[in-house]
């Protein structure tokens, strides 16, 4: 928790980034996985098939958390169950970042059918 609030004190050198992504929660987050067959993972299997505007987004935020505290952060996607079981081919989730400046998260993305769900998030 320290670690975190000490964070907030770079903010103004990452304000732009940070505002650019919207927050949300992990209580909002299980609200939104108990509505349908959508799961929570890492997203490292996912990465080869990220829309191009995914993989830019995390590496924009994992450059802001390596300038901020110079640790990088974890990324994780909310999508269809079947997205997980299917590879080779264009996924289009939630992308989520762990956020350096409190236990929440910031939305970096979503693509496709998912788009839905963030106005519950």
């Amino acid at each position: 928790m320290i670690e975190r609030l000490k964070n907030r004190e770079k903010l103004d050198l990452v304000k732009d980034i940070v505002e650019k992504y919207p927050h949300t929660t992990t209580a909002l987050i299980v609200h939104v996985l108990s509505m349908g067959s959508l799961w929570c993972k890492k997203a490292d299997e996912f990465i080869p098939d990220f829309p191009k505007e995914a993989i830019e987004a995390m590496k924009e935020y994992e450059a802001m958390c390596l300038k901020v505290n110079n640790k990088k952060t974890h990324f994780y996607v909310i999508a269809d169950k079947k997205d997980f079981e299917v590879k080779n081919k264009r996924r289009d989730p939630i992308l989520l970042a762990q956020s350096p400046f409190g236990f929440f998260w910031q939305i970096l993305g979503a693509w496709d059918k998912e788009m839905i769900y963030l106005g519950d998030l």
